[in-house]
C-alpha cells in the first residue's frame, strides 16, 4: 500500500475492499459513508481529519441505544408477533407428530407385518404440515422484511443525516464498523459510538417536545 496515502485514505480503501462482508442494511448505511468520507479524504486537510468508528449495532440496544430506532424495532416486533406466534403453535404441532411418527417406526421394527394405516395418515399430515410451515414461514419473512423498510425508512435518514452532521461538527471521518471487527483495524481511531448516540438522543428529546 502506497505510504504517502493519508490515514483517512488508507481506512476508506480497507472499507472498501471489506464491504461485502456486512449485511444489507448495514451496506446502506455504510454507503452513506463513504461517500462523505471520500469527499473528505480527498481534500488537502484529509490527512489531519480524525477516523470514528460507529458500531451500528449498539443502535438497537435497550440500554445503550438510539431511543427512535429502539421505538421503531419494537413496533416492527409488535406486529411481527402474531405471526411469529402462528409459526410457533405450528411448529409445536409438528414437533408433536413427529414424536408419533417415532413410536410408529419403533412399533413397525417390532411388528412389521401389523396395520399401519395410521402410520400413513400420520405420515401425511406430518407432510402438510411441513409444507404450511415453510410457506407461513416466507410470508411472515417477506412480511416483516416489507414493514422494517416502511417503518426504519425515516429513522434511516434522520440518523443518517445527523452522522455526516456530527461529522461535520466535530471533524471526524465517521465509518460503521461493528465491534467484533475493530481489532481488525490498527491505527489512531477513536470508537464514538457512545457519544453520537448521545449526541442524537437530545436531538430526538428536543424534537419529541416540540
Amino acid at each position: 500500500m502506497n505510504s504517502s496515502m493519508s490515514p483517512a485514505s488508507r481506512f476508506l480503501l480497507n472499507l472498501q475492499k471489506n464491504m461485502k462482508s456486512f449485511p444489507i442494511f448495514i451496506q446502506s448505511l455504510i454507503f452513506v459513508l463513504i461517500l462523505a468520507a471520500s469527499a473528505f479524504a480527498q481534500t488537502p486537510n484529509s490527512a489531519a481529519m480524525k477516523i470514528g468508528l460507529i458500531d451500528t449495532n449498539v443502535f438497537y440496544d435497550k440500554e445503550k441505544g438510539i431511543r427512535e430506532v429502539i421505538a421503531a424495532q419494537e413496533k416492527l416486533d409488535a406486529e411481527f408477533k402474531p405471526k411469529k406466534g402462528e409459526l410457533a403453535v405450528l411448529e409445536e404441532r409438528i414437533k408433536k407428530i413427529d414424536k408419533e411418527l417415532d413410536k410408529f417406526r419403533a412399533a413397525v421394527k417390532e411388528f412389521p407385518q401389523g396395520d399401519y394405516m395410521s402410520l400413513e395418515q400420520t405420515s401425511e399430515l406430518y407432510e402438510k404440515l411441513i409444507a404450511e410451515y415453510k410457506q407461513k414461514e416466507e410470508e411472515a419473512k417477506i412480511f416483516y422484511e416489507k414493514r422494517k423498510a416502511e417503518i426504519f425508512v425515516d429513522v434511516y435518514q434522520r440518523v443518517g443525516d445527523a452522522i455526516k452532521q456530527f461529522a461535520k461538527e466535530k471533524s471526524y471521518i465517521i465509518v460503521d464498523w461493528t465491534a467484533d471487527d475493530k481489532g481488525m483495524i490498527l491505527g489512531d481511531i477513536d470508537d464514538i459510538t457512545e457519544p453520537f448516540i448521545k449526541y442524537y438522543n437530545e436531538i430526538y428529546t428536543k424534537l419529541k417536545t416540540q
